[in-house]
């Protein structure tokens, strides 16, 4: 939601649109898209499209997507200047989706949150790989396996999924760093010191 950001920084939200006007350009060729956008609190932000080619067709009034963009200031109100967006009203969204929860990344250009939980999906879903963590470990302390930790993450049903896979990849990497160390100080313990006779002007000296 919009309160959740501030003037800067990189917004992601899901929206509804309110309003759209494709019109031309007053100092250049083409048509440019302005858009009203609502969120579920009822703030709203505009949109707006230098190029109205391809999003005037697909952002029309009732049209619900996740927006992301830069969050600015303009004529005291927030503005997404050409944000990347993705419709979850559709019935491939909505599948995706079906939890409520919409899992967003790093920005990666031309390439969709959609379209990587997609990936994500079909990755997990043809999953073989091995737990690098004995099973032993992962009983003890009730752990999710790799695999489902993974999946917790990225196709989460509830916000408890996504803190259970993150304490599993936390897990590991301090397992990782302790097995680092301790293999470390097993190398140390095992090397053999070689008595030396004490000399005049030696090194204890």
């Amino acid at each position: 939601r919009l309160a959740e950001f501030e003037v800067g920084e990189t917004a992601v939200l899901v929206a509804t649109v309110v309003q759209a006007n494709g019109r031309a350009m007053r100092n250049r060729k083409g048509r440019m898209l302005e858009a009203v956008i609502e969120d579920a609190d009822g703030a709203q932000a505009r949109l707006v499209f230098f190029r109205a080619w391809g999003h005037e067709q697909k952002l029309i009034p009732g049209a619900t997507a996740l927006f992301r963009g830069k969050l600015e200031a303009y004529r005291g109100s927030f503005q997404l200047a050409h944000p990347e967006y993705t419709f979850v009203a559709d019935d491939e969204s909505a599948s995706v989706y079906a939890s409520g929860l919409i899992p967003t990344y790093l920005a990666v250009p031309k390439t969709t949150d959609l379209s990587i939980t997609i990936a994500m999906q079909q990755v997990l879903g043809s999953w073989e790989g091995d737990d690098p963590v004995p099973a032993e470990l992962v009983d003890r302390h009730g752990l999710p396996s790799l695999h489902e930790a993974y999946r917790l993450l990225h196709l989460p049903t509830s916000r408890a999924d996504i803190g259970r896979g993150k304490r599993r990849l936390r897990y590991d990497e301090a397992l990782v760093v302790q097995t680092a160390l301790a293999a470390r100080r097993a190398e140390q313990d095992a090397q053999r010191g070689t008595p030396r006779v004490a000399r005049e002007g030696g090194l204890l000296s």
